[in-house]
């Protein structure tokens, strides 16, 4: 879904789509499978960029990393872009930058070719983005028993019984003492 940037009225417009909206259902399928998702943001242009704001909501399926169980994790998500035209580089240049400071809680920048802003391109990166890096199920979640591999959160294992601090290769540094070590001269 593209929306031709020239075309937006200085007063802004709103825009909003949901997974009746074919084209965008199937370029966020990979990441949301079908669940059902909310998009909404409006367009305002300025004199050289124009400002999106909005809010994405969905769920994606995500197994969590402690219990190895699958569950449904909310996305909701706000928008708070500014839009530029991306800038040419010249011959000898080997970046460019924004021409106005963004500060790291202000907007983010996003830079668009041709007028065209890819509404598909733009929301699957921002879902993707936002996918957690470590994903628990919830913040209780006991995780898998390391020994037996039972879920800790389903059913308690007689393992943790087995295992005390004498099993630690560590344990025999409890008994160790500062005074069991020469002192240093100053």
């Amino acid at each position: 879904m593209i929306i031709n940037l020239s075309k937006i009225c200085k007063e802004g417009e709103s825009f909003d789509f949901s997974q009746n909206d074919r084209e965008l259902t199937d370029s966020l399928r990979d990441l949301i499978g079908s669940h059902p998702f909310k998009v909404h943001f409006s367009l305002r242009p300025f004199e050289h960029h124009i400002e999106m704001k909005g809010e994405i909501h969905t769920e994606q399926d995500e197994v969590c990393s402690r219990c190895a169980q699958e569950f449904c994790a909310k996305v909701d998500l706000r928008i708070d872009e500014i839009l530029m035209p991306r800038l040419a580089l010249g011959r000898k240049d080997h970046f460019s930058r924004s021409p106005i400071g963004v500060e790291s809680q202000g907007p983010e920048v996003t830079e668009y070719e041709n007028d065209q802003l890819n509404v598909g391109e733009f929301v699957h990166e921002a879902i993707a983005f936002a996918e957690p890096y470590i994903p628990v199920c919830s913040e209780s979640c006991r995780g898998l028993c390391p020994t037996c591999g039972v879920n800790q959160n389903n059913e308690n294992c007689s393992c943790a019984k087995h295992h005390s601090k004498a099993s630690s290769p560590f344990s025999v540094l409890e008994s160790l003492k500062m005074q069991d070590f020469p002192q240093r001269p100053n």
